[in-house]
């Protein structure tokens, strides 16, 4: 708030975002390890429900800390966003992120 004038800044709410993934890609047939990089993870680790590869769920998904979520990629074709789902947080996602090989 400004001393004195009455005036109050609006609270902005933290949200989780994705920042990068690495690899950016790997094989068709799935399997690949990926580390989902980012902000305030913490926020949603317990509202996961799953990690899209586009379309298709990823498995294996493991929140490590507030900037890490690790997820094994499923099989696919072509380049697809990486979309974190939750129940009640809404998605995330990193737009074509990932690419098949």
């Amino acid at each position: 708030s400004v001393a004195g004038s009455g005036f109050r800044f609006p609270t902005v709410a933290t949200q989780p975002n994705i920042v990068s993934i690495l690899p950016v890609s790997g094989l068709e047939a799935g399997g690949t390890p990926v580390v989902i990089t980012g902000t305030d993870f913490n926020l949603i680790q317990n509202d996961i429900t799953r990690i899209l590869f586009g379309a298709v769920p990823g498995t294996g998904v493991t929140y490590v800390n507030t900037t890490t979520i690790n997820v094994t990629s499923p099989a696919g074709t072509g380049v697809v966003a990486i979309v974190i789902d939750t129940a009640d947080h809404g998605d995330r996602t990193l737009p074509a992120a990932y690419t098949y090989i």
